[in-house]
């Protein structure tokens, strides 16, 4: 069993090269301005960072640095975050579900399927990060 979490926390690496890769696709009109279609390239980009943003939950979150251990020794500071960050993710998920549904124009299609993927990443890592926040409190992590 150990080796396998051991696994799921190299895997949660590949989320770096991964936000590099969607960054690229976001700003690559600044690199390659010919060769760029606008909503097709910012959508892939959007799909391919949700997708790193939900590997990242894979992390192992027993090991702390000092940052973490400030931010989480203030447990309202932690459930604010939390709670705003959900709003934002709820509230994204529902506008790109109306839009794929409702919008006539493929690109704002394209572009919903996008926020959902960031969404959906999103969630993952809201559900680690409530995880945390338990175990900190629970004197589980020192």
């Amino acid at each position: 069993m150990q080796n396998t979490l051991k696994l799921f926390h190299y895997l949660s690496f590949a989320t770096y090269p991964l936000l590099l890769l969607g960054l690229f696709f976001v700003y690559r009109p600044f690199f390659m301005p010919e060769s760029y279609d606008d909503i097709k390239d910012v959508t892939m980009g959007m799909v391919i960072m949700g997708f790193a943003v939900g590997l990242s939950s894979l992390k192992d979150h027993t090991k702390l640095n000092k940052f973490s251990r400030g931010y989480l020794s203030k447990p309202k500071f932690m459930r604010g975050f939390i709670l705003i960050l959900g709003l934002i993710l709820i509230t994204g998920s529902i506008f790109s579900i109306y839009v794929i549904y409702t919008s006539e124009k493929p690109p704002l299609r394209e572009a919903s399927i996008g926020i959902m993927s960031l969404c959906l990443g999103g969630f993952g890592l809201i559900k680690t990060m409530i995880q945390l926040v338990k175990d900190f409190e629970a004197g589980l992590i020192k």
